[in-house]
């Protein structure tokens, strides 16, 4: 009887195939926020399918993460660009919030009221 037990035991930690590990993988990274814009998107993409990945999956986990957080700074950066603000101070803004790094989308929010104050 124990060893029909040992045999369960055995066939439940058989480890991961590596099409299952790929898949895995490539899901924690459409699942990162902004993944889509990311340059490995498309290498990611064909590991993920070559490994038999669904589309569907795909396209939820990338459209759900998507952000657009650069091309809230482009914008940004463009609206500095017609105010005529001094390219120093653009450049000082970027640095300080790193908003086309950011992780957090109120890095926006906290640049725009940079340059309000500057304004006043």
């Amino acid at each position: 009887m124990t060893d029909l037990a040992e045999e369960n035991v055995e066939e439940e930690e058989q480890p991961l195939n590596d099409e299952e590990l790929i898949k895995g993988h490539c899901v924690e990274l459409f699942s990162t926020r902004d993944f889509v814009m990311e340059p490995q998107v498309i290498t990611t993409l064909l590991a993920f399918f070559q490994a038999g990945g669904q589309p569907e999956k795909v396209i939820e986990l990338l459209s759900n993460n998507y952000n657009g957080l650069g091309q809230y700074a482009n914008l940004f950066g463009c609206w500095l660009s017609d105010l005529e603000m001094d390219g120093g101070f653009i450049e000082t803004i970027n640095n300080e919030h790193e908003i086309v790094a950011s992780s957090s989308s109120n890095s926006v929010l906290l640049m725009g009221a940079d340059v309000q104050q500057q304004i006043e």
